[in-house]
């Protein structure tokens, strides 16, 4: 999007006290020079483009039918795109020139009859002026929904106007083989929302009933220069650089690694492998003394508690239980 002029009209001078004439021109005036495109560029430039809420697209394999629910998303021009609850989108082949077709929300698009291939569900920008309202009539946004094909003749083409909110692959009898989000750099779903010192995932979740999007983890820096990672929940993983220590289920872990599962029976630390050997294993070392200690499972059950650096076993528990100390076997 382009960065556009800013122009509005004086209306009062503070220091004379005087106002100045004005009519509802210069109000309009001031809607289209200075408030719309002042909100297109916060919204292009501040959020960027893509699906902020809602606009969940429900269908199931095998099925003709496809459903948009409410929602609200922002195209490449900064437009709001705005499919109200209680509101309609039109599925007409081209509403700006006269071919509409208006429905009530959700809005519910047919496979049926279409060729076999793969389509992009995009919504648009759209608005129609109603003359019964008003003294000269008043703008209603009713969003265009579009099933337009990824190649071919009248392919879908990405101009910035509108917004992906699915791919759709149609079979031979028209009917929902599979529903999609799509991925970079083909034609995809996508969501807007930047946030300064914090990033927060969210993603499409695809069901046998369609797609929906739902909030993933969040990582955030914190006032001491450490980041958090965690979902809806709060802090999952804390990082503190400067004191070197990281934290699982703790805001400020007390250790190099601190980890605490509340009042939970939930295993803290799990080590696992198959191998015959250290896999599984935990070392323990001092560099001053220059000698390293640890204890590991084998894969025949056996628990060695090991001096490293002399390669031998000062205890192993047999998987039977008996003992065997200063390398000899369980007895």
């Amino acid at each position: 999007m382009s960065f556009e002029q800013l122009k509005r009209n004086r209306y009062y001078e503070p220091g004379l006290g005087h106002a100045y004439e004005h009519t509802s021109l210069s109000h309009y005036e001031d809607l289209e020079e200075y408030h719309r495109p002042l909100a297109r560029m916060q919204h292009a430039h501040l959020h960027g483009t893509g699906v902020a809420r809602g606009l969940a697209v429900r269908a199931t394999a095998g099925s003709t039918v496809l459903t948009v629910e409410a929602g609200l998303a922002i195209d490449r021009h900064g437009r709001l795109i705005v499919l109200a609850t209680n509101g309609k989108g039109d599925i007409g082949a081209d509403p700006p020139n006269g071919e509409s077709d208006p429905r009530d929300v959700p809005v519910t698009l047919a496979t049926a009859g279409l060729p076999a291939g793969s389509y992009v569900l995009s919504i648009r920008h759209y608005e129609t002026l109603d003359l019964n309202e008003g003294a000269g009539g008043r703008f209603q946004e009713i969003p265009w929904l579009r099933l337009e094909p990824v190649a071919g003749d009248n392919a879908y083409v990405d101009a910035g106007s509108a917004v992906v909110l699915a791919l759709v692959e149609v079979d031979a009898a028209g009917k929902l083989a599979a529903l999609g989000a799509g991925a970079p750099p083909q034609p995809h779903r996508r969501l807007v929302g930047l946030e300064p010192g914090a990033l927060s995932f969210g993603r499409t979740r695809v069901g046998a009933e369609g797609l929906s999007d739902s909030a993933g983890p969040r990582i955030e820096v914190q006032d001491d220069g450490g980041l958090s990672i965690g979902g809806q929940g709060g802090a999952a993983l804390r990082l503190n650089p400067a004191g070197g220590r990281v934290g699982i289920g703790v805001d400020a872990p007390q250790a190099g690694l601190h980890i605490d599962r509340g009042a939970t029976d939930d295993l803290a630390l799990l080590l696992s492998a198959s191998g015959p050997g250290w896999g599984s294993g935990l070392q323990l070392r001092n560099d001053g003394a220059k000698r390293t200690y640890g204890i590991y499972a084998d894969a025949t059950g056996n628990l060695h508690f090991a001096d490293v650096n002399a390669r031998v076993d000062r205890l192993l528990i047999g998987a039977d239980g008996k003992v065997g100390i200063g390398g000899n076997p369980p007895t």
